[in-house]
């Protein structure tokens, strides 16, 4: 069930989120043309073509990430929350099974739009002068190496940094699908303006503790090991993770009369 699920977000989220990472593309492939044309050209003088289109380009390289994320938010509320949920949550599938279907869809998503936009880049420097590839090279070689020394080192830190970026990945969604949720337990007619006053909301006190966090815990943990402000922070996040999905599911099998 929850395969059947995926492909169906994933061809309504697609028809959507593919329009500006194809205009990214697009966009680089037409700068790359402009700067080649260009390059000759006599005069320091920049050609307005360019810069309208190296406007454009970044516009759609932010537009791809956040059209990414705000369609399988949207898709979530849109799909559970309205009209359309009647249809979605009349299916014989339970609320677990919907919110990892939303969560792998969404996550394929935001994946989709990074690959986009590195093909864009990758587009974009195609055909730029040696000396920038040199240049380029030596840094990530010197990143690389630093890398490699740091992992070395505190092979357990590097280990502890890559199981704190993975269970971060999904916490900002099911943080979003959680809000939303939230919201919808509201009798008012304007739950979107709800959403807001919740997500705004809860940026301000996550911030209040995370200074607080970062102020006490820090400390602790320098004069304790410099591995345990690590771990603190995974056990947050991956708490986070959690406590957002099984809230989400209580709401969805409780609050939600047509879900079983």
């Amino acid at each position: 069930m929850v395969k059947k699920l995926i492909k169906h977000e994933l061809i309504a989220l697609f028809r959507i989120v593919y329009i500006p990472a194809v205009a990214a593309v697009a966009l680089a492939v037409l700068l790359r043309i402009s700067i080649a044309a260009n390059s000759g050209a006599e005069g320091s003088s920049v050609p307005w073509v360019m810069i309208t289109l190296t406007t454009f380009y970044i516009g759609a390289l932010g537009a791809t990430s956040l059209v990414c994320f705000f369609m399988s938010a949207s898709r979530f509320y849109k799909s559970l929350f309205t009209g359309e949920g009647y249809l979605t949550l009349s299916i014989p599938a339970t609320a677990g099974q919907l919110i990892w279907a939303k969560l792998l869809s969404a996550l394929v998503v935001m994946l989709f739009g990074a690959a986009a936009c590195a093909l864009s880049a990758t587009v974009f420097f195609i055909g730029l002068p040696a000396e920038f590839y040199a240049s380029l090279g030596q840094f990530f070689g010197e990143l690389w190496e630093g890398i490699a020394i740091a992992a070395q080192q505190e092979p357990l830190a590097f280990v502890e940094f890559a199981i704190l970026f993975l269970v971060s990945i999904p916490a900002g969604i099911l943080i979003c699908y959680l809000v939303i949720s939230i919201a919808q337990l509201f009798t008012v007619k304007n739950r979107k303006l709800i959403m807001v006053f919740i997500f705004f909301g809860g940026i301000f006190v996550l911030n209040m503790l995370s200074s607080l966090f970062l102020t006490v815990f820090i400390r602790i943990a320098v004069d304790v090991s410099p591995h345990l402000l690590l771990w603190m922070l995974i056990v947050i996040v991956s708490a986070a993770d959690v406590g957002s999905f099984f809230a989400v599911r209580y709401i969805l099998t409780n609050k939600v009369n047509m879900i079983s």
